[in-house]
């Protein structure tokens, strides 16, 4: 045990580094070179003159805090005054708690230092993604903007299928009118002519699998005279139907689930392949709305490029108007 040179109290030396836990003097170790203690017997520890340090702009730096630093000092004043013995408790706890508040601001920084870290880091995560779906979302746009060009491009007919509009690119496009009679005796369209038969109903609605509802499937009698083209292209504009609400395309009938009952009805069905390539002949089949009584066939007038066998254009459309036979 040690005895502190100033009041006299007996503490343990090392635990408490040499500081008194009763005046709070530092008393230096065993053996060290003693120090003029004179002034100390002037010195009275019961004395209760000694006022805590006002902390002035601490109000203004932390305005949140304004009602606690009050509160506490006010509350430290009156402990203070309250007994003369009890101003060294004071001072110890004062200081004690100052360095508990320390060590929580110290802990407070580290832990925002971290927090902050974490803050830019996921910022800098919500950058990245951000940047990422921003740059898929015009890589989109591009895409869907290139499609349409090549769709557009690419369909020289400029008609709108499964719509009730029509839609012509090319102003220039004629169209011209004839009977159901005059097709039958034949007709040029362009480098084939087509003789145009009957136009059947093939199949009721629910008769087919592949049958869309509220639609029937039609057959139209058509045969082409190839040979004088002379075409080695793949875009061969084939005829096509208006049923009063939408242009109808020619039916692949080979890619049909239910294909067969056409071969066991007897039904022969023109290639959907054969139109442009060679002589074609039966049943072109297509599937219109199942309150239509007559149809417009629509013959493209394709002319193949003279210097360019796989090139084929077309400035006119000879439409037919042939009534449906149930």
């Amino acid at each position: 045990m040690a005895k502190c040179e100033r009041c006299g109290a007996s503490f343990d030396y090392d635990e408490r580094q040499g500081v008194c836990p009763r005046c709070c003097f530092y008393n230096r170790p065993p053996g060290a070179a003693r120090q003029d203690t004179e002034w100390m017997k002037y010195y009275n520890v019961e004395d209760n003159s000694y006022q805590l340090p006002k902390s002035e702009g601490l109000a203004d730096l932390f305005p949140e805090e304004k009602s606690g630093w009050t509160k506490r000092l006010h509350a430290g004043h009156r402990e203070k005054t309250a007994a003369g013995g009890g101003r060294r408790d004071s001072s110890v706890r004062y200081r004690k708690a100052d360095r508990q508040k320390a060590a929580r601001r110290e802990t407070s920084k580290s832990r925002g230092t971290a927090a902050g870290a974490y803050r830019d880091g996921e910022d800098s995560g919500r950058a990245s993604l951000l940047g990422k779906v921003i740059a898929f979302v015009v890589i989109i746009c591009i895409l869907m903007v290139v499609i349409t060009a090549v769709l557009q491009v690419t369909s020289a007919r400029g008609w709108r299928f499964n719509s009730g509009e029509k839609e012509q690119e090319d102003k220039n496009i004629r169209i011209e009118t004839i009977s159901a009679q005059e097709a039958a005796e034949g007709v040029t369209a362009g480098d084939l002519t087509y003789y145009v038969g009957e136009a059947e109903t093939l199949f009721q609605e629910g008769e087919l699998s592949d049958l869309p509802a509220g639609e029937k499937c039609i057959g139209i009698w058509l045969e082409d005279n190839e040979s004088v083209l002379d075409y080695t292209g793949y875009s061969w504009e084939r005829p096509y139907v208006f049923d009063g609400t939408n242009f109808r395309e020619m039916v692949d009938v080979g890619a049909l689930d239910d294909q067969h009952y056409f071969t066991e009805k007897g039904i022969e069905t023109a290639s959907v392949y054969g139109v442009g390539y060679e002589d074609m002949y039966g049943y072109a089949v297509y599937f219109v709305d199942a309150a239509a009584q007559s149809v417009t066939l629509s013959l493209p007038c394709l002319t193949v490029d003279e210097n360019d066998t796989d090139v084929a254009s077309y400035s006119e459309v000879i439409d037919i108007a042939i009534p449906l036979n149930q």
